[in-house]
């Protein structure tokens, strides 16, 4: 899923509440979800379509050190620079495992935290280690994730 502005957030701790709602409806019918973040890495194939885009917009950095900082209201403008997304895909992945709930749903999280190959579980009997991939495009790592299961 694309992360948008969802409508009446007002700071990055409403939003990382919008994004965990959300992802634990998709997985109320089979008890496990997955979420894989894309990586954003200086040498890549993909750096040229990236620079256009920020040509597109004018990005500004806006670090998020805890829950209270509130949205940018140019959300294009924030998007448009890869050291807030991964900032915002670190806060949301450590928002979804300590939130889900316990005993009901297994929540896996790969690509979202500062190392490229950690892969948290919510369940801590759950291996994962055969999920950890460096992989740019969350897609890639989702077929990871169907082949190994």
């Amino acid at each position: 899923m694309a992360l948008g502005k969802p409508p009446d957030t007002t700071t990055f701790g409403d939003y990382a509440n919008k994004f965990a709602e959300t992802v634990l409806k998709m997985g109320e019918k089979d008890r496990r979800v997955d979420v894989a973040f894309d990586r954003y890495r200086d040498k890549s194939i993909k750096t040229g379509t990236r620079r256009i885009h920020k040509q597109r917009h004018r990005p500004v950095r806006r670090e998020i050190v805890n829950d209270s900082v509130p949205l940018p209201a140019d959300w294009s403008s924030f998007m448009a620079l890869e050291e807030n997304k991964a900032d915002l895909a670190r806060i949301l992945s450590n928002h979804l495992i300590e939130h889900s709930p316990e005993d009901e749903l297994v929540v896996v999280i790969s690509g979202g935290f500062v190392e490229a190959t950690t892969v948290k579980s919510s369940d801590p009997d759950l291996d994962v280690s055969s999920l950890m991939a460096d992989h740019e495009e969350a897609d890639t790592r989702l077929i990871l994730d169907q082949w190994t299961q």
